[in-house]
C-alpha cells in the first residue's frame, strides 16, 4: 500500500486510504532501523469514525437536552418569580386599602362629617360660619350611689348601653358628639348641615 511505501522509504506519518481488501481506513506508518523494516498500523475508518459520529451525536444530543431543560426550568423560576411579584403586589393594594379605610374612619371619628368629608377630599384649612351652635354637657344623675351597687362589669354595660342611646339621639338630630369622660357626655348641636333646622335639632336633642 502507499503507506508501506512511505514506511519502506523511511517516512513516517499518516495517511488515509484502501488496504488489498479494498477498505477504506487509516494508516500510521513508520520505518524502523532496529527491525531494518517498514512499520504500518491500519485501522478500520469505520471503526473510528461512526463511533465518533455517536458520540458526537449524543453529546449534541445531551447539549439541546441540557439546554431545553435550563429553558423549562428558567421559564418555570420566571412564573414563580411573577406569581410571587403580583401576589407582592395585591398584598401591599390591600394593605394601601386597609390603611385608607383605617385612616378615613379615624378622621370621620375625630371630626364632624361636613369637615372630614372635606379633609379627605384633600383640603387643609377649613373655615366654617357657625351662627348659631349649643355646647351640649349631660352627666348621669346621682353616677356615684349607682356605681357603688354595681360590680365593675355591670357599670361597664350600664353605662356603655346608656350612652349608646344618647349616641342614637345625637345621630338622629345630627348632634356631634365630641367625647364622654366619665359619665359626662359631651356634644355639640347646630353644626351647618344642608337642609336642616339646626335650632329644632338643638331643642330636640337636649
Amino acid at each position: 500500500s502507499a503507506a508501506m511505501l512511505e514506511a519502506l522509504r523511511g517516512g513516517t506519518g499518516l495517511a488515509v486510504g484502501t488496504d488489498y481488501h479494498g477498505t477504506s481506513v487509516y494508516s500510521a506508518y513508520t520505518y524502523s532501523t532496529l527491525l531494518g523494516a517498514g512499520l504500518v498500523l491500519k485501522i478500520d475508518r469505520h471503526e473510528v469514525e461512526w463511533p465518533l459520529i455517536v458520540n458526537l451525536l449524543i453529546l449534541l444530543f445531551t447539549a439541546v437536552g441540557i439546554t431545553l431543560l435550563g429553558m423549562a426550568v428558567i421559564g418555570l423560576s420566571a412564573r414563580h418569580m411573577l406569581a410571587k411579584i403580583e401576589e407582592t403586589w395585591e398584598k401591599g393594594k390591600e394593605a394601601v386599602r386597609v390603611q385608607k379605610e383605617n385612616f378615613e374612619a379615624l378622621i370621620s371619628a375625630l371630626f364632624p362629617k361636613f369637615a372630614s368629608e372635606r379633609l379627605m377630599a384633600g383640603e387643609h384649612q377649613i373655615v366654617v360660619e357657625v351662627p348659631k351652635a349649643a355646647v351640649l354637657m349631660s352627666n348621669i344623675c346621682n353616677f356615684a350611689a349607682i356605681g357603688a351597687k354595681l360590680t365593675s362589669a355591670e357599670l361597664l354595660q350600664w353605662v356603655s348601653y346608656t350612652f349608646k342611646v344618647m349616641d342614637n339621639v345625637a345621630e338622629y338630630y345630627r348632634v356631634y358628639k365630641v367625647k364622654t369622660i366619665g359619665d359626662v357626655y359631651f356634644a355639640v348641636a347646630g353644626l351647618p348641615e344642608e337642609g336642616r333646622d339646626r335650632e329644632e335639632d338643638q331643642r330636640s336633642s337636649a
